[in-house]
């Protein structure tokens, strides 16, 4: 295992164990955090009345809820000027190294703005707060991606086939071509 790896590893568990405290949960992966979900809790935990919980999805495997919960993340990091980017369509796939960065950013900053608000973060019920849901994905989990469409040709640029990723390339006057690889 190489530095870097041992270090990815340090920050995902140490990352983990501060979402998982902190909401009360269960987040056993890096991956899961690809929802926005924890992330729009955090910022009701710090900031009262910013967010609107009610409009956040939790448990959900479809990308059209993981999209619309980065959008009121982002919505909501905007009026409250925090500058931190939000790379929704990257983050959404699921990626291990994307939402790894995005929550070491978002850890970061999130533990700077605590300071501020210490008391509100100290009487917060995150439970009652998104009453009482998970934030454990419904299966089916990583296996699809978090793919919500019924017709694969909606999917792009990542597509799952009977186990196998087939990847449509689409470029300008270039005939489509899909390339497949082991999963």
């Amino acid at each position: 295992m190489t530095s870097l790896q041992r270090a990815s590893v340090i920050c995902s568990c140490v990352i983990r164990k501060w979402v998982n405290e902190s909401l009360k949960t269960n987040i056993q992966l890096i991956e899961e955090l690809a929802s926005g979900a924890v992330y729009c809790q955090f910022i009701d935990m710090v900031f009262e009345g910013v967010m609107p919980l009610e409009k956040v999805v939790f448990a959900t495997n479809r990308m059209v809820d993981f999209r619309r919960n980065f959008k009121i993340l982002r919505k909501c990091l905007h009026e409250l000027q925090i500058p931190l980017p939000v790379p929704i369509e990257e983050l959404i796939k699921c990626d291990f190294e994307v939402n790894l960065y995005f929550a070491a950013c978002f850890y970061s900053a999130f533990k700077d703005l605590i300071a501020i608000r210490q008391e509100r973060v100290d009487n917060y019920n995150p439970l009652a707060a998104r009453k009482y849901q998970k934030f454990s994905m419904e299966p089916p989990t990583y296996v699809s991606q978090g793919t919500d469409v019924q017709n694969p040709d909606e999917l792009d640029p990542l597509v799952r086939n009977v186990g196998v990723q087939v990847y449509m390339y689409k470029q300008k006057n270039v005939e489509t071509k899909p390339l497949k690889t082991d999963v």
